[in-house]
């Protein structure tokens, strides 16, 4: 899943790449300042789909609304040229499948864009 938002405080405002799902409360704080990867799920609490981000890939996380069942809704906004690996174990088992809105979610994420007003 990939959203795109402007910058409005970068210079004529500027793309940037992300990816949003849940993560668990208690480490949204550290998202991005790892050493390794961090993973948020698609739905809080499922790991039916699941995007694995490189800690060195994130320029910055928004956290959004409060904590629900011990999991908060985030958006990581990617580094240029980032990527990020999605797991989707619903699937695990499925054969020749051919769906286009499935590409969408299995194509790589890669950010093209990104810039931050400091």
């Amino acid at each position: 899943m990939k959203q795109s938002r402007k910058n409005s405080g970068a210079a004529g405002g500027a793309d940037l790449t992300g990816v949003a799902g849940y993560a668990r409360a208690g480490d949204v704080k550290s998202l991005g300042k790892g050493d390794g990867r961090f993973k948020l799920q698609f739905e809080a609490g499922s790991d039916k789909v699941v995007f694995y981000v490189k800690d060195e890939d994130v320029e910055e996380v928004i956290p959004s609304g409060k904590a629900e069942k011990g999991y908060r809704f985030v958006q990581v906004i990617l580094r240029h040229g980032s990527q990020v690996e999605t797991e989707i174990r619903m699937l695990k088992d499925a054969r020749n499948i051919q769906d286009p809105g499935l590409r969408r979610l299995t194509a790589a994420a890669v950010s093209s864009v990104s810039s931050l007003a400091g």
